[in-house]
Parts: structure tokens; C-alpha cells; sequence
């Protein structure tokens, strides 16, 4: 599932792309130390889409609760307007692919 609504990517974006799950994994190996912290939002679903196993993350999500809601975590959306005030960030209509 590309998630184009959220990410923009679409499947003929993809289409003579050579650059698989292995490429990516060794990508990061490659980028990170053992103290490298990852920071993201629902990290754990990228992680687990790479089968990447990264021992330090912090995951935005779960730092930010809703209220009265605790097993709810709230959207990026959510977070980048009421923890940074950036309005919009899903476009004007709030359905437009974030542009971070």
C-alpha cells in the first residue's frame, strides 16, 4: 500500500525503479552507529515494512497522547499543528500528501 494520499507516491512513480527492501536496509546499516537514535512518526510500521531492527528509536506518537484516549496515538497532522503551530500541513483542504 503506497499511502499515496499521505506520501504523494504513486505507482508509476515506482515503475523502473530498482531499489529494493535489501538496498534500503543497507542504506541505513551503513548511515547509522550503535548510538544513532531514529526519531518518526509510527516508526514501528516502517521498521517493521523493512524488517529493520533498530535498537534506539523515539517514536513521536507515543510521546503525545490524547486525551482521555490513551491507547490512541494522534496523527502527524495532529502533532505538527498543535505541538509546532504549522497549519496546513496536509494542505489547505487537509487531504493533500504532507510536504515535510
Amino acid at each position: 500500500d503506497l499511502r499515496t494520499e499521505i506520501t504523494g507516491i504513486k505507482q508509476e512513480d515506482l515503475q523502473n525503479l530498482e531499489y529494493r527492501r535489501e538496498d534500503a536496509q543497507k542504506d541505513l546499516r551503513r548511515l547509522m552507529t550503535p548510538l544513532t537514535i531514529l526519531v518518526g512518526h509510527t516508526l514501528n510500521k516502517d521498521l517493521d515494512t523493512l524488517r529493520f531492527d533498530a535498537p534506539l528509536t523515539i517514536d513521536i506518537g507515543l510521546l503525545f497522547g490524547i486525551e482521555a484516549q490513551p491507547k490512541r496515538r494522534p496523527g502527524l497532522a495532529h502533532l505538527a499543528q498543535h505541538i509546532l503551530g504549522k497549519q496546513d500541513f496536509r494542505g489547505p483542504d487537509g487531504t493533500s500528501a504532507h510536504n515535510c
